[in-house]
């Protein structure tokens, strides 16, 4: 893949955050089962939060940062959009649980390996903080599952 700057990356986790809350938030409402409701929501509210962790790093962070070339850019995450496009739309429990850990793990090993290739301390950081909270998120899941 052609090297990319940070801030297109950013911009791209960006509209994949806000489209799974959206997607959620869709779903959510639309759900009959209350389990169901609340998990979107739940999910919704996680994903707002990972789109408002990525700008405040943006905010935070330098423009000689913002402006830094990757080399290595996963597809995953340049093309992640569309993970949003395919996000769940389960009618059970267990369905929508497992299509969500699927988004989640697939998320935190891209994140992981940006973060491995990255030179710079700051983007490292971030990415493996990104990916911190995709595996917090799937543990969640993984709770929701247990009834806990």
């Amino acid at each position: 893949m052609p090297a990319v700057q940070v801030q297109r990356v950013l911009d791209c986790l960006r509209d994949v955050h806000q489209g799974l809350a959206e997607h959620c938030r869709g779903l959510s409402d639309a759900a009959g089962d209350e389990k169901l409701r609340l998990l979107f929501a739940d999910v919704a509210g996680r994903e707002e939060r990972f789109a408002e962790s990525v700008d405040d790093f943006e905010r935070t962070a330098g423009k000689d940062v913002l402006t830094t070339w990757l080399q290595f850019v996963p597809e995953d995450v340049m093309s992640i959009v569309q993970t949003a496009t395919d996000a769940p739309s389960a009618t059970s429990l267990d369905e929508a649980v497992e299509q969500l850990q699927q988004v989640n793990r697939a998320l935190a090993e891209a994140y992981r390996d940006v973060a491995r290739e990255t030179e710079c301390g700051h983007l490292c950081e971030l990415f493996r903080d990104l990916a911190a909270l995709e595996e917090n998120n799937d543990r969640h899941l993984s709770k929701v599952m247990l009834g806990e």
